[in-house]
C-alpha cells in the first residue's frame, strides 16, 4: 500500500492502491506519447507543415548561415521602403545635370530674341495700325508660302511690290500663326490709310491679325517662363550634383 501526500494539503493523507497509482501512471504516459505522436506526424499531401518557432530554431541548425545573406538584402530593402515612404522620392530636377539645364536655358532664350527679331516689328505696326487697312490695286502680292510645325504652328511669308510712285518698291513679309490653315488664302495687297507708306497682306493685317499677336505674346510667355525655372534651378543648385541635392539627402 502507497500513500499520496497531496502538496497542496499536506495535513491529509489518502491512501491510493498500488493498482491505481500504476493506472494514473499510465494514462498520464499515453496522453504525453500521443503528444509526441502529433508533433511528429507528416502533413497532409498539399498542406506545408507547420512548425513552432523552437522547432524552426532546432531543425535550421548550420543552414541559417546561408541564409544570411537573403536576410541582409531583405533589411535594406525594408529600409529603403522606409526612407521612402517617410522622406518621398527624389525630386525630378534632382536627374538633370548642370549642361542640360544650361543647354535648356539658351534654346528658350534664343526662340524669344528669333521671334521677336522676325516677327515682333511687323504685329507692333499692323497693331497700332489696325482697322485702317484697305485694298490697294497698286500694291503687288507674289510667291505666298507657309511652312507648318508640329500641326500647331505656322510660318508663312510673302513679296510685296508697291508700284505707286515713280519706281517699284519690292519688300517681304513674314508672319507667325496658331492653329490657322492657311493653304489656299487670296494673296491681297493692301495699304493703310493712316500711313499710305505701310503696305501689307489682307491676310496677314486684317484676317489673322489676332491670332499672330496671341501667338507671339503665348510663344513668348512660355518661353521666358521655361528660361525662368532652368534659371532658377541654376542660382539655387537643384541640379544633379548641386548644392540644393546635397541638402536635400
Amino acid at each position: 500500500m502507497t500513500i499520496a501526500v497531496d502538496p497542496k494539503n499536506t495535513q491529509s493523507a489518502t491512501p491510493i492502491s498500488d493498482a491505481d497509482l500504476k493506472a494514473k501512471l499510465g494514462d498520464q504516459l499515453k496522453k504525453r506519447n500521443a503528444g509526441f505522436g502529433a508533433a511528429k506526424r507528416p502533413a497532409a499531401s498539399g498542406m506545408p507543415a507547420s512548425h513552432s518557432p523552437s522547432q524552426q530554431l532546432v531543425t535550421a541548425g548550420t543552414p541559417a548561415r546561408a541564409n544570411k545573406e537573403p536576410g541582409i538584402e531583405v533589411t535594406l530593402r525594408r529600409t529603403q521602403l522606409m526612407r521612402e515612404a517617410n522622406d518621398g522620392p527624389m525630386p525630378s530636377w534632382s536627374k538633370v545635370t548642370l549642361q542640360q539645364n544650361l543647354l535648356g536655358l539658351g534654346i528658350f532664350a534664343v526662340i524669344i530674341a528669333a521671334i521677336w527679331g522676325f516677327y515682333g516689328a511687323s504685329v507692333h505696326r499692323d497693331l497700332t495700325l489696325a482697322n485702317t487697312f484697305k485694298n490697294d490695286r497698286s500694291v503687288q502680292v507674289t510667291n505666298g508660302a507657309c511652312t507648318r510645325y508640329f500641326f500647331s504652328i505656322s510660318t508663312c511669308s510673302a513679296d510685296i511690290v508697291d508700284h505707286t510712285g515713280g519706281k517699284p518698291k519690292p519688300q517681304s513679309m513674314s508672319y507667325l500663326v496658331a492653329f490657322q490653315n492657311m493653304g489656299g488664302t487670296p494673296l491681297i495687297g493692301v495699304r493703310s490709310t493712316e500711313d499710305r507708306a505701310v503696305v501689307s497682306v489682307r491676310a496677314a493685317a486684317v484676317d489673322v491679325l489676332t491670332n499672330r499677336a496671341a501667338t507671339l505674346y503665348g510663344v513668348s510667355g512660355f518661353s521666358l517662363l521655361c528660361c525662368l525655372i532652368f534659371l532658377r534651378r541654376l542660382m539655387t543648385g537643384r541640379y544633379a550634383g548641386g548644392r540644393a541635392l546635397a541638402a536635400y539627402q
